[in-house]
C-alpha cells in the first residue's frame, strides 16, 4: 500500500507537471500569435497614417478585381505650399487628419491606402446602398470644411474616380483614375473627375 501511495503521488506530480507545461505552452503560443499578428499589421500599414500601405492597397485591389468595385485617387491640392509655408510637421498633421476623414467616411464600404506622399487610393465595394461619387463628394466636402489651426483658408483635395474598375488590371485602373485626377487638377482643383 505504501508502494501504491508512492506511485499515485508520482503520477499526480507528473500530471501536475504536464498540466503546468501545457499551460505554459498555450500561453507562449498566444503571446507568439499576438506578436505575429502585430508584426503582420505593421507590415501592411502605413507608419504615419495607419492606412493600408502602397503594397497592401494594390494587393487588396487585385484580390477584389472580379467584384463590382471602383478605384479613386485622392491628392491633397497644393500640398507642397503647405510644407514650404508651414513646415513638414504641419504637412504631416494634414496628411494624418485627411487620412482619418477618408477612413471614417469609407468605413466598411471599401479600403483606403496611402499610395505615397499626399496621395491616397480608395477602393469601394459598390452596392445599391450608396454611390461611389456621392461618397467621394462627402469626403471632398468634409476635407474642404475642416477648420485648420494653421490657416484660415481651406485645404482641399482633387479626386479621380474610375467608377467601373471590375476586371481591370491595377496598372490600367490606376492609370485611368490618375489621368482623371490630373484632369481635376487642370480644371481648378477641389473637384471629382470621373468616368
Amino acid at each position: 500500500s505504501e508502494t501504491k501511495t508512492k506511485i499515485i503521488s508520482a503520477i499526480s506530480a507528473l500530471l501536475v507537471f504536464l498540466l503546468i507545461t501545457v499551460m505554459i505552452i498555450v500561453r507562449q503560443y498566444k503571446i507568439t500569435d499576438t506578436l505575429n499578428q502585430e508584426v503582420y499589421e505593421k507590415s501592411i500599414r502605413d507608419n504615419m497614417t495607419g492606412l493600408f500601405n502602397r503594397t497592401e492597397i494594390i494587393n487588396l485591389y487585385q484580390k477584389n478585381i472580379d467584384k463590382d468595385i471602383s478605384l479613386s485617387v485622392i491628392d491633397i491640392d497644393d500640398f507642397k505650399n503647405i510644407n514650404d509655408t508651414y513646415g513638414h510637421s504641419v504637412g504631416d498633421i494634414v496628411i494624418k487628419d485627411i487620412s482619418s476623414i477618408i477612413q471614417d467616411i469609407v468605413g466598411d464600404k471599401g479600403y483606403v491606402g496611402r499610395y505615397g506622399g499626399e496621395e491616397f487610393l480608395v477602393i469601394l465595394n459598390k452596392s445599391d446602398q450608396y454611390d461611389s461619387k456621392k461618397l467621394l463628394e462627402e469626403i471632398r466636402i468634409s476635407i474642404e470644411n475642416k477648420k485648420w489651426f494653421f490657416k484660415d483658408s481651406p485645404v482641399t483635395v482633387s479626386i479621380g474616380l474610375l467608377n467601373e474598375a471590375k476586371n481591370t488590371s491595377f496598372n490600367n485602373g490606376f492609370k485611368a483614375a490618375d489621368e482623371l485626377l490630373y484632369l481635376a487638377k487642370r480644371n481648378g482643383k477641389n473637384i471629382i473627375c470621373h468616368i
